[in-house]
């Protein structure tokens, strides 16, 4: 429903804020995105699952490159 809630995010924030914007410009009313990526929310000690609700310390960091910034949990991008 175009009055749900949705937050977005990816592993830096730039494409996630780009989809934000998108679904913005699409009518729907409550679009957020997490502010900082997913590597600063790692970082900050917030919790992270798999889908099947486990917790994981496993984050996609696109990269090798991306995967320095991450202080916290263990890169993949593979």
């Amino acid at each position: 429903p175009k009055e749900a809630t949705v937050v977005t995010y990816c592993t830096v924030g730039y494409r996630s804020d780009k989809i934000g914007e998108r679904l913005k410009a699409m009518g729907y009313e409550n679009v957020y995105n997490l502010y900082g990526s997913m590597i600063s929310w790692v970082n900050a000690g917030y919790p992270v699952y798999t889908p099947e609700g486990s917790p994981t310390r496993k984050v996609h960091t696109h990269s090798e490159d991306w995967s320095q910034y991450l202080e916290k949990g263990q890169a993949v991008y593979e």
